[in-house]
């Protein structure tokens, strides 16, 4: 009674703790999650903190510590198994594209190649190596990009343009994918 929290010693990371509950002080109400707490015994707790400030005088801190370690080992858990699966449905989609005869193309929003599956090796003549980071006007035409809005979703036709010279008739079907990067077309 009458010390700060921080002064019991029990808080891992005392400096960065102290820091935190300071902050109380200032804004009268505050919620902190995941604070290490690290008891007599050495073991540290997850816990939860909720701290308000009231009287007359702001003159009492309450505070209101929840031991959530549980529910951090269950959320990591499921962020591990979370993890698994998608690299799991990545190596699914990976053997997907490789196996297929079709050509899977992805291009960046601008236009450049980004991967190129070994159906689009059959079916433009040209590898890999000499396609990624190629622009698209390299197999279609210079319009692909401007009409690729409203090609989303459907299915559009195209002139290709094959590795020897000549063009040939495709059918696209293309779907947008976004991610911090921006927007991809495959």
């Amino acid at each position: 009674l009458n010390k700060h929290i921080w002064d019991i010693g029990l808080f891992k990371d005392i400096a960065d703790n102290k820091d935190k509950l300071d902050k109380i002080r200032e804004e009268k109400s505050i919620r902190f999650d995941n604070l290490p707490l690290q008891k007599k015994n050495g073991d540290v707790l997850e816990v939860e903190i909720v701290g308000n400030i009231f009287g007359k005088n702001d003159e009492s801190d309450l505070y209101l510590i929840l031991d959530i370690t549980d529910r951090v080992v269950r959320q990591k858990k499921v962020m591990s198994e979370s993890t698994d699966a998608i690299c799991s449905l990545s190596d699914q989609y990976a053997a997907l594209v490789r196996a297929t005869t079709d050509a899977i193309i992805t291009f960046s929003n601008d236009g450049w190649i980004i991967e190129w599956n070994a159906g689009a090796e059959k079916i433009f003549g040209y590898s890999a190596p000499e396609t990624v980071g190629k622009k698209s006007t390299l197999i279609l035409p210079s319009n692909f990009l401007t009409n690729i809005h409203e090609s989303i979703g459907k299915i559009s036709e195209f002139a290709g343009l094959h590795k020897d010279g000549y063009e040939f008739p495709v059918e696209l079907s293309i779907t947008e994918m976004r991610n911090d990067d921006g927007a991809k077309y495959v």
